[in-house]
């Protein structure tokens, strides 16, 4: 009769005395009174013990490793959108103009060969700067890097507060204002 092997069996299952006892073919009181006498109860549970520490130890690294690499992701995707909030604040000044006119075209008419002209309508898009702040744009990025502090406080668990001593008043440029930028640049 291999005990050790009998014994392994208990400490490492889910078995009880009375079934280890039927299916290996050996009197309940005997396994019993061996069992007992060895403490394969107590070995039991310091091995369920010792299982369940892992268990949970390499839960917590795999779910740890999870989350370590939720950050970087968000880490890299708030860098990627810092860049391009750093870029449109460069170009907040800047916008499309379209402009549509009527232009004058020489047209041959096929059937009489008569040259006339016709109006055709033509648009030129180009980028423009305009002087002053572009309000709509400086409220999307106020929006873009209040998304990026809701992500930064949602991976560390907090609540964003917005900072209320800090008071933005957007006005347009005058020409006046314009004036006076150009004057001190030339000090």
């Amino acid at each position: 009769m291999d005990w050790t092997k009998i014994r392994n069996e208990y400490i490492n299952g889910h078995i009880s005395y009375r079934k280890l006892a039927e299916k290996h073919g050996i009197p309940f009181q005997t396994l019993r009174d061996r069992a007992i006498k060895e403490g394969w109860f107590e070995k039991r549970k310091i091995q369920r013990d010792k299982i369940s520490l892992k268990t949970e130890q390499k839960t917590a690294e795999k779910i740890s490793e999870k989350q370590s690499d939720l950050a970087a992701d968000i880490y890299d995707a708030a860098n990627e959108l810092l860049k391009k909030i750093n870029i449109a604040i460069e170009q907040t000044d800047l916008y499309i103009e379209r402009t549509k006119m009527r232009v004058p075209k020489k047209v041959k008419d096929k059937a009489t060969g008569e040259s006339f002209t016709a109006w055709q309508e033509e648009e030129k898009i180009r980028l423009a700067q305009k002087d002053g702040i572009n309000i709509d744009s400086v409220l999307k990025l106020t929006s873009a890097i209040r998304s990026l502090q809701s992500i930064q406080a949602d991976l560390k668990n907090e609540k964003v507060q917005e900072d209320t001593s800090i008071n933005i008043t957007v006005m347009a440029a005058t020409e006046a204002d314009m004036q006076n930028e150009d004057e001190e640049e030339g000090d």
